[in-house]
């Protein structure tokens, strides 16, 4: 089983290799990598400068709305009205 195993990690690391023949293969790989390399800094900025700020400064004015709702229900209840069709027992 084990032999087994070893065989099969060792054909899968050779199939997803690739071999770059000529230069102009390495050099469309590397600036492949560095283009992939800038745009995954772009996407850390963003998240980290814009998106968590906005989920923070939205998480705040919620909870504001909400308090300041709680204080108004708590000075002015809603009023009960019994509707026809609440608290209907047939059992």
């Amino acid at each position: 089983m084990n032999r087994l195993l070893q065989l099969n990690r060792a054909i899968s690391s050779r199939t997803f290799v690739r071999a770059y023949s000529s230069a102009l293969d390495r050099e469309a790989y590397k600036a492949a990598k560095e283009e992939a390399n800038i745009a995954t800094e772009t996407w850390k900025k963003v998240s980290l400068f814009f998106a968590i700020p906005l989920c923070i400064g939205f998480g705040i004015k919620a909870v504001n709305d909400e308090m300041h709702h709680i204080e108004h229900l708590k000075h002015d209840p809603p009023t009960f009205t019994p509707y026809p069709y609440l608290r209907i027992r047939r059992r």
